[in-house]
């Protein structure tokens, strides 16, 4: 579950004592609240730098179809919109007025606008004036995937596979532990993907290797790192390649959860060398030729 902040910030204009508020929703140096297919969302509801507040009142409207408000019912709604009401008793500074939970119901590329109808009293109960509001908006996304393809082969030899990211949206910082039977293989190296200049940060033990990159923003499908493994098991046995504690960090500074596509590692059976049959079959003729060429001397 993710978190986002939606900014009442208010600037106090001394000389007419009257604070002047301005509500935004902040996204966190975006223009969205990204979030994937079936995701949570939480939007943090505060006022800034406020002072001698009475009452706030917002009320949030969005559209139904994509998106779903899942707070408590005692919040008053209805059909694509939900109000928050709540007293105080003359507090000032950065105040929590609420938390929004919200769940996307619709479909990748649908998106939400959240807009805001806001009233603010003082403690003597007269209007605060708002001085503007910026309205946010959800936007849905493919939830990116994180995966290692199966892979095979003969019993001491090596391969590099890499561990892919797909469906990538404003991403700058993961991590992700790829794990393995250490009896059946042992991971020699891992080198970087194709995400460009990083800071990049690597850890091998026995059975496990932990990645961390740290890169400028990007999106769509990129190589997080190539995995150097060997073959040290016997033939036939067979290994996980378990991608496990994810995190994935946005833009935004935000934790975004992904999908993940595990691999299967398997040491193939000793082939037979090529052709094995045919060549003694070759041989026999060989040998048959010989000897009657030989009694027609």
């Amino acid at each position: 579950m993710t978190k986002w902040t939606l900014v009442l910030g208010s600037v106090v204009t001394l000389c007419l004592l009257v604070s002047l508020v301005t509500l935004a929703v902040s996204t966190l140096n975006t223009e969205s609240i990204v979030v994937g297919e079936n995701e949570t969302v939480i939007v943090s509801i505060t006022t800034e730098d406020v002072s001698n507040l009475g009452y706030i009142g917002v009320n949030v409207s969005f559209n139904e179809s994509v998106v779903e408000v899942i707070n408590p019912v005692s919040y008053i709604r209805g059909p694509g919109w939900v109000l928050f009401e709540k007293g105080y008793s003359g507090l000032s500074g950065d105040i929590k007025f609420c938390e929004l939970e919200i769940r996307a119901v619709g479909e990748a590329g649908e998106s939400s606008y959240l807009n805001l109808d806001i009233a603010v009293d003082d403690m003597m109960m007269q209007p605060i004036e708002i001085g503007k509001v910026m309205n946010g908006t959800l936007l849905i996304v493919e939830k990116a995937t994180i995966s290692i393809s199966d892979v095979e082969i003969a019993p001491g030899e090596s391969i590099t596979t890499p561990i892919f990211i797909k469906n990538a949206t404003n991403i700058t910082g993961i991590e992700v532990y790829l794990n393995c039977d250490p009896a059946i293989i042992s991971i020699t190296d891992v080198t970087t993907g194709n995400l460009g200049d990083c800071f990049y940060f690597k850890n091998i033990s026995s059975g496990s290797a932990r990645i961390m990159v740290l890169s400028s923003e990007f999106s769509g499908d990129r190589i997080i790192a190539n995995v150097k493994l060997t073959a040290i098991g016997n033939p036939g046995e067979t290994s996980n390649l378990s991608l496990e504690n994810i995190l994935v960090i946005n833009d935004a500074g935000i934790e975004f959860s992904v999908a993940t596509q595990n691999g299967t590692f398997t040491i193939l059976d000793t082939p037979k060398p090529p052709c094995f049959e045919a060549v003694f079959a070759i041989a026999g003729l060989l040998a048959v030729a010989y000897l009657v060429l030989r009694r027609r001397k």
